[in-house]
């Protein structure tokens, strides 16, 4: 796949993480420039055996524009679709993200749209941020992996939580 370079690019942008969708129809990519790029993949738009380096069956990489872009205040260093994520249900279709120095950010993956914020915080009561998410397989909590912690918060309840 290859993602357009964003305006103003020096060309140094590169992808940081590549995630599928539970429905197997969305791919979300993470990029140097804190930006998070959601690709629509239609059948047939992946050809080729597993690693197989062709796209689309053809002989070189395919351009494929993202849908809908998300733009992050720090570097990315994770994110995860909501667990029944389905084209069909736009309800379900979210993803979660953490970045350098801010919350954790749930989005709406159709639009890339911030929905809500969980605000972890440090000892000295500074927003601190998750090096790695995941949602329960209900979708109910976000349990993020801090230096020395596990945090979980209600997906129901944003903002400060304490526990």
């Amino acid at each position: 796949l290859e993602a357009p370079e964003p305006e103003g690019s020096t060309g140094n942008n590169f992808s940081k993480g590549l995630k599928w969708s539970p429905d197997g129809l969305t791919l979300i990519a993470s990029h140097d420039d804190a930006t998070l790029r959601l690709f629509s993949i239609e059948d047939g738009v992946l050809a080729g055996a597993a690693g197989d380096a062709k796209v689309g069956g053809g002989g070189g990489p395919q351009a494929l524009a993202p849908y809908a872009t998300a733009t992050e205040g720090g570097p990315v260093l994770d994110f995860c679709f909501f667990p029944s994520f389905s084209w069909e249900q736009p309800a379900t279709c979210g993803f979660i993200t953490s970045s350098q120095d801010h919350p954790i950010h749930l989005r709406d993956a159709l639009t890339g749209r911030l929905c809500n914020t969980y605000r972890p915080y440090n000892t000295v009561d500074e927003v601190c941020h998750a090096y790695s998410l995941c949602f329960s397989p209900d979708g109910a909590r976000i349990v993020g992996g801090f230096s020395q912690y596990l945090r979980v918060f209600d997906v129901q309840r944003p903002g400060r939580q304490v526990e």
